[in-house]
């Protein structure tokens, strides 16, 4: 067998009743089949879409978004091998950042990927990564129908695996480095004869590794199930997902740190002891500020110091608090479902509907000095037995349902497709406090409860609104064109709990209660094939807007609030790309240049004391301009070699200063590159498979980013290595269908600072929001199919 990179037929419209049929491997489909990278022919936008053989490549348990790193453009970095991690995970694509772009699996939305995801969650949640049948990136536009309020850059498109027409499954488990273990089981039904051809499939999966520096370990467990059954003249399908994840976290770095304390620094669990020495430290030198050190037992101002006995030297080698804290993790619990129906009702009109549910609770923790019992009344007899250090959680509470659907007519020439969305979603976030005793802390992977105190706490409602309506019209058998647009509307209702440790006198400015809209009723994209020679010309431009995040209701007054709903527009974009495909024997490839002008821009600054009495709230900041170029290509030399490369050369940068509400300049941004943008990305993979043995090879280069808006904190460029060997045994019932597989990431052992801003982006020459990279490690996977 030969890794082909092949281009595949994707018209603009798509009838539902195809789209769905793509999910699952035809009857016939060899399960050796090629390894195949659809280069979207057709497609009037730069596109590529990989299959679940590219997956399988990867070490098992790897996130669907580790896949995308080797398409032209791509910025992917994370601190763990697979890019499970949440916390770290992160993708760049033409300057847009992770929360910029869009996200569905079966059409379903995820939301924008962030960590605090208030409107989604992370594909890694919802569905095991081996129960995937394909990625589409769209790099800088995502198609009309895509169910996205964050898109402004461009979407991935996740595509489940369906159920396999005959009785079957497969097992696969799998070891390696840091006491990992993943094991995975499948069972397939089979076409059902009795049931008009029903089939379905029941998935499960278990993950645990200990983390590659410092103490504790990264879980997930997951559970899927899948169906198709003929009804009429359609298939009805379905999709569950059960999803329970447990993350420790590793610790936030800057350049300082990791030049002073080392690549492999990280918090300081399980030393329970020392956490409570610097705990008592800080406060006794004030650097937590949670008591006034004049007045260690206390004064009408302030809450007794914890220990003072303690001191006010740095226990070696710290030199504050923030060096080292004691544990972190992430704790998310999800279920996620959908209802599909698909069917051609005539020969040129075919229908697609999908109904979806998602619930989710999600706990953020941080073993934090800086608050602890004693600021809220804990007597001052209790200093033996409470520790200095609480528990701080960022708490989730996510309700969403909603329905999207499309009708799509062949009319002569035409392809007409109109489509909706709906979603209405509850969701609540509250910050709290627990208290932890010296003698032991809590256990960091489970869930929290009985709070000292609740710092913050809102109700959201998002009502979100999209329909759409567009057209492809072959002009010639070379010539096509389509044109349409969207209308999207999103309303976010919030209801203060607590606000500043207390519940809010009603009416008061500090009672929020309020409601802010995103709307834009007219998005357009037009675009155009053109088949020339061996390959096609393309291109396309699109407008699009992101919706107001959480951030004009965070932490603000009533005054505040109604301030930004009065002066701050959503972010919005226009995106013009265009490029060339080509396929010709062994060789094919694509090329496309783009420019976008990405507008109101959104950053939180201060807005004057006259105003809304100095909070930071979020303004419009002007804007940025993008340019560049996508190389990609590959060349079958043989039957069983293939080499794939690509180039990306991206060129971003702010328009404008950042001023605030008197005008004066604040951040001279103006003509600044873009954080977290580099303008080198070079990729290359030797891949082999002569239908036994399989490898590849596969390096990435990335270049220097900047991680200040005003270009003065830079990480280093890199190159990664990975390498996939392995073998498909046959000769027997009992071999056939058996393989194993060795995974080696980051071959060449590589040091290097991966995913830049996981505290967010600031002005100075450093910051402590950088991960570096897992170093090498080695897994080995077994799989057994039946």
């Amino acid at each position: 067998m030969k890794i082909k990179l092949l281009m595949g037929a994707a018209i603009v419209s798509l009838s539902a009743g195809q789209a769905w049929a793509q999910s699952a491997p035809a009857p016939d489909d060899d399960p050796n089949r090629d390894v195949v990278i659809i280069y979207g022919e057709g497609e009037t936008r730069q596109i590529q879409t990989l299959t679940s053989e590219d997956l399988g490549l990867e070490a098992a348990g790897s996130s669907p978004i580790k896949l995308i790193e080797s398409l032209p453009g791509v910025n992917y970095t994370a601190a763990d091998p697979f890019g499970a991690y949440e916390w770290a995970v992160n993708i760049n694509i033409r300057g847009f950042q992770k929360d910029q772009l869009g996200y569905t699996l079966d059409k379903v939305p995820l939301g924008d990927m962030s960590y605090g995801n208030y409107n989604g969650l992370h594909i890694s949640r919802a569905i095991i990564s081996e129960n995937l049948g394909k990625v589409e990136l769209a790099q800088g536009s995502a198609s009309l129908a895509t169910a996205s309020t964050s898109n402004l850059g461009g979407a991935l498109a996740f595509t489940s695996r369906g159920p396999a027409d005959d009785f079957g499954g497969e097992i696969a488990l799998t070891g390696g480095s840091e006491n990992m273990f993943r094991g995975y089981a499948r069972l397939e039904s089979g076409a059902i004869d009795a049931i008009g051809g029903g089939k379905a499939y029941i998935s499960y999966a278990n993950q645990e590794q200990d983390k590659w520096k410092g103490n504790g370990p990264q879980k997930l467990e997951q559970f899927n199930v899948g169906f198709e059954q003929p009804i009429g003249p359609g298939v009805l399908s379905g999709f569950y997902d059960w999803s329970k994840r447990r993350e420790t976290d590793y610790q936030d770095l800057s350049l300082e740190m990791i030049n002073r304390l080392g690549y492999e620094w990280d918090n300081s669990a399980p030393n329970w002891a020392l956490a409570n020495r610097v705990g008592d430290v800080a406060a006794n030198n004030g650097y937590s500020g949670v008591c006034n050190p004049l007045f260690p037992d206390g004064s009408p101002t302030s809450a007794p110091c914890p220990n003072p006995s303690a001191g006010t030297a740095w226990p070696a080698p710290y030199i504050n608090a923030d060096d080292a804290y004691y544990d972190a993790a992430g704790l998310r619990d999800d279920t996620l479902a959908r209802l599909s129906y698909d069917a051609d009702l005539t020969n040129d009109l075919a229908l697609s509907v999908t109904a979806y549910i998602h619930e989710n609770e999600g706990q953020g923790i941080w073993f934090t000095p800086y608050v602890n019992p004693f600021q809220f009344g804990a007597p001052i007899s209790q200093r033996a037995t409470i520790s200095p250090v609480s528990v701080r959680t960022t708490e989730y509470d996510m309700n969403r349902n909603g329905a999207l659907g499309s009708l799509t007519w062949a009319l002569g020439d035409h392809t007409i497709e109109g489509g909706f969305w709906y979603e209405f979603n509850d969701f609540n976030q509250d910050r709290r406090f627990y208290a932890n005793t010296r003698l032991a802390p809590r256990p960091t992977l489970d869930f929290m409860r009985n709070p000292f105190a609740t710092q913050w706490s809102y109700a959201y409602d998002f009502e979100t609104t999209m329909f759409y309506l567009q057209d492809s019209w072959d002009i010639t058998p070379d010539l096509t064109i389509s044109g349409g647009f969207k209308s999207v509307s999103v309303d976010m209702t919030v209801d203060t709990n607590v606000n500043g440790f207390a519940v809010p006198t009603p009416g008061a400015n500090n009672d929020l209660d309020g409601t802010i809209t995103s709307e834009d009723n007219f998005l357009p994209q037009v675009g155009f094939t053109y088949a020339l020679g061996d390959g096609e010309i393309f291109g396309g431009y699109t407008e699009n807007m992101r919706a107001f995040t959480l951030a004009p209701a965070a932490s603000q007054t009533q005054s505040g609030f109604d301030f930004i709903k009065a002066n701050t527009n959503p972010e919005s974009s226009k995106t013009l790309e265009g490029g060339y495909r080509y396929r010709n024997g062994p060789f094919q490839g694509v090329a496309a240049a783009y420019f976008v002008k990405f507008e109101d821009r959104l950053l939180g600054i201060s807005s004057g004391a006259g105003i809304i009495g100095n909070p930071s709230v979020i303004q419009n900041v002007g804007g940025v301009e993008t340019k560049g170029f996508e190389l990609a290509g590959s060349y079958e030399f043989s039957d069983q070699w293939t080499l794939t490369g690509s180039y990306a050369y991206n060129d971003s940068k702010y328009e404008d200063d950042v001023r605030n509400a008197l005008g004066a300049v604040i951040q001279a941004t103006g003509g600044k590159t873009v954080v977290n943008a580099p303008k080198h990305l070079l990729k290359a993979d030797l891949g082999y498979d002569d239908g036994a043995f399989y490898g590849k090879l596969s390096l990435a280069y990335t270049g220097s980013r900047y991680f200040s808006y005003l270009n003065t904190a830079e990480v280093d460029a890199y190159t990664l290595a990975d390498f996939t060997a392995g073998y498909r045994f046959s000769g027997n019932d009992l071999l056939e269908g058996a393989e194993i597989q060795l995974n080696a990431t980051n071959l060449f052992d590589e040091r290097y600072v991966s995913t830049i801003g996981t505290n967010g982006f600031g002005t100075g020459a450093d910051s402590q929001t950088l991960m570096v990279g897992s170093p090498r490690q080695f897994f080995v996977t077994v799989r057994k199919s039946f």
